[in-house]
């Protein structure tokens, strides 16, 4: 590994995919710091919906940017997004931030405003970021670009218990239609949609545990010449 320069690993894909206990099972794995960034866009969306701001009030969105601070804090491998101060852990993964955050993070200049700062991660050293245009927008440069997928039922399953652990309840149908209408803004979006860059490699998690997603991850990893070994 470089000792110069942070080495960027990129993991993008829809939600219920794997991206969040991948990539945080790869970068515990190595060494490295997990960056989630759809906990960003939706740390964003629960501080526009605090200030009683509709989600798709581009010129009002916009004009809240200026008075949020974001700040980084890393947390047990993971870096935590603090907004104003505020670290809404458990609000951001609510069915109310889940309904608003495609039309917030569909603001090109949300989308520039949180892109930056993810960039600024690289400061904290070799990174695990996930999202849904790491690979094509925010580190583009990077040779190490992953985008998972899995099947709708299975996806559908995975956030099911993500928000009955969060004591969210919600139907199966109910999270079906909320995963198809999430890729559908997310991937039709005009600025930054959701997609494969076209050097990525993908990998279908539908039938993996986590450890077995984060062991072709490392092993595509050593293939390609970014590590040698775990840490």
């Amino acid at each position: 590994m470089s000792a110069s320069k942070p080495i960027v690993i990129a993991i993008d894909g829809p939600s219920g995919a794997g991206k969040s206990t991948a990539s945080r099972n790869t970068a515990r794995r190595l060494g490295f710091i997990h960056v989630d960034t759809g906990a960003m866009y939706r740390s964003v969306t629960w501080a526009v919906l605090n200030h009683g701001v509709a989600p798709d009030d581009r010129a009002a969105v916009t004009a809240l940017l200026p008075k949020l601070s974001m700040a980084m804090q890393v947390h047990d491998g993971s870096v935590q997004w603090w907004i104003n101060g505020q670290y809404p852990e458990q609000e951001i993964r609510s069915p109310r931030t889940e309904a608003a955050v495609s039309a917030v993070s569909a603001i090109p200049e949300v989308r520039e405003w949180c892109v930056a700062r993810q960039r600024e991660s690289v400061q904290l050293g070799n990174v695990v970021m996930e999202g849904r245009d790491i690979g094509t927008v925010v580190f583009p440069q990077t040779p190490y670009k992953f985008f998972l997928m899995a099947s709708p039922e299975v996806r559908a399953q995975r956030r099911q218990k993500d928000l009955e652990a969060l004591q969210h309840k919600q139907s199966v149908d109910q999270v079906v239609q909320n995963l198809i209408e999430r890729d559908r803004k997310d991937s039709s979006r005009a600025h930054s949609p959701l997609k494969k860059a076209d050097d990525a490699r993908v990998i279908d998690t539908s039938h993996n545990t986590v450890e077995q997603t984060a062991s072709e991850i490392l092993k595509a990893l050593r293939e390609m010449g970014a590590i040698k070994r775990e840490t």
